[in-house]
């Protein structure tokens, strides 16, 4: 279980020491991937049809019928869904979802164009991390990429919580270091966990 307030004073702690705006999310998924169902449909189809055609040939139709009913509830798990996606797929729609968020939160209308959104979503097993003109400006995009990669690997050996925190303070100390903060800068987008 995600602890949104914990994140929440994270992202507020971390504000304090640089005039950039981050914007923490975490999601269940990024999309809903209708094709993996059509997929998973039309592959146990052609497996009940070939089954049918060998054994019990009178009887294709309702096996063919029977197959892509199977595939198409069978996709209602997250792990045989997964098979039925490809991987760009994961990365566009995982990719699109942060611009969406980006968009519509306005994180690119901050007065020092210094908003930053760190996403993370569970189904794609995928992280993102998009800034703003001024800190891409300023951080290279091989430093976003290296936090992304340590994110994605702690979650492998820590809960998501604490995995997403260190990513957290890891953004953090990066742009307190290039956009330094001071008392008088005033927080312009929302610290709520975006799920």
């Amino acid at each position: 279980m995600i602890n949104k307030d914990k994140i929440k004073s994270i992202v507020k702690e971390i504000e304090k020491s640089t005039t950039a705006e981050i914007v923490p999310s975490i999601l269940d998924y990024s999309d809903n991937y209708p094709a993996s169902y059509y997929r998973a449909g039309l592959f146990f189809a052609s497996l009940g049809f070939i089954i049918s055609w060998f054994f019990f040939r009178p009887w294709i139709f309702y096996f063919f019928l029977i197959g892509y009913l199977i595939g198409i509830l069978l996709c209602f798990i997250p792990f045989i869904k997964r098979l039925f996606i490809f991987s760009p797929e994961l990365e566009e729609e995982t990719l699109q979802k942060g611009y969406e968020i980006f968009l519509e939160h306005k994180i690119h209308q901050t007065s020092h164009r210094s908003g930053v959104l760190v996403m993370l979503s569970l189904f794609e097993k995928r992280a993102i991390i998009l800034a703003d003109k001024k800190i891409n400006d300023l951080v290279d995009d091989h430093t976003w990429v290296k936090i992304i990669d340590n994110l994605i690997q702690n979650i492998k050996t820590q809960n998501i919580q604490e995995a997403f925190e260190i990513s957290l303070r890891s953004c953090g100390e990066i742009l307190s270091k290039n956009l330094p903060g001071n008392d008088k800068d005033k927080n312009e987008l929302d610290n709520n966990l975006i799920s």
